[in-house]
C-alpha cells in the first residue's frame, strides 16, 4: 500500500495505526461470529479515518 501510493512517512505511521485498528474490527467481528454489521462498521471506519490522512489523489488511487 505505502509503494502504491506513495506514502510519506508520516502516512506510513498513521496508516500503520489505521490498518491495525481494521484488523481489530475483523478479530472483534470473528469473536462474535463474523457479524457483517461489525465488519462493515469496520471497513466504513477505515475508509473514514484513511481520507483524513491520504491526499484526493491518493484516495483515487484507492478507490475511497
Amino acid at each position: 500500500m505505502a509503494k502504491k501510493l506513495g506514502l510519506t512517512k508520516e502516512q506510513k505511521a498513521k496508516v500503520y495505526e489505521i490498518n491495525l485498528q481494521r484488523s481489530k474490527g475483523h478479530k472483534k467481528a470473528y469473536e462474535a461470529g463474523r457479524k457483517k454489521e461489525i465488519i462493515v462498521q469496520a471497513v466504513q471506519q477505515w475508509k473514514d479515518d484513511l481520507k483524513t490522512v491520504l491526499t484526493p489523489e491518493q484516495q483515487k488511487k484507492l478507490r475511497i
